[in-house]
């Protein structure tokens, strides 16, 4: 008799290497770069499933009054498998999004006139600007503080056609 019950699942994310996510590259990016443009990177960690697994070596055995004399005996195997694999996705963003305090400036009074930033309209790219950033580009796909080209074009800060995509 083989029996095989499978205790606990387990998910977890791991994320590999030296890649740093929210910082802005002058010159390096994905294979097909500008080398005059700015970059940013994100990274999405490895998703394991472990699961612990036991299978019935030998059943439990019961006497003629169904009294269990002997109990079973299992194996436990723990098994970790890859789910889905780290990736690594680029997206354009303006060379000026963390050094320009005007441009900082406007970033943070487009995310203020639509809600979305209640801090000093300062110039200085903080934890409160990227947090503003982060929830107006989520919904464009981009899970990031730092904006992206995309996102300054929607907020009208960027000419379209300045690596919007």
């Amino acid at each position: 008799m083989r029996a095989i019950w499978i205790i606990a699942p387990l998910v977890a994310g791991c994320v590999a290497g030296d890649v740093t996510r929210d910082e802005v590259l002058v010159g390096e990016g994905p294979a097909d770069a500008r080398p005059d443009a700015c970059y940013s990177r994100l990274v999405e960690g490895a998703v394991f499933e472990t699961v612990t697994v036991q299978e019935v070596v030998s059943p439990e055995v019961r006497d003629a009054d169904g009294v269990v004399t002997q109990l079973a005996v299992f194996r436990e195997e723990v098994v970790t498998r890859e789910v889905s694999p780290r990736r690594l996705s680029w997206f354009e963003t303006p060379c000026a999004a963390r050094g320009d305090a005007a441009f900082v400036a406007s970033v943070q009074r487009a995310l203020a006139a639509r809600g979305l930033y209640g801090g000093a309209v300062d110039g200085v790219y903080d934890a409160a600007t990227a947090d503003a950033v982060q929830a107006f580009q989520a919904p464009l796909g981009i899970d990031s503080g730092i904006i992206s080209n995309r996102a300054a074009v929607e907020l009208g800060l960027l000419a379209v056609g300045r690596g919007a995509a």
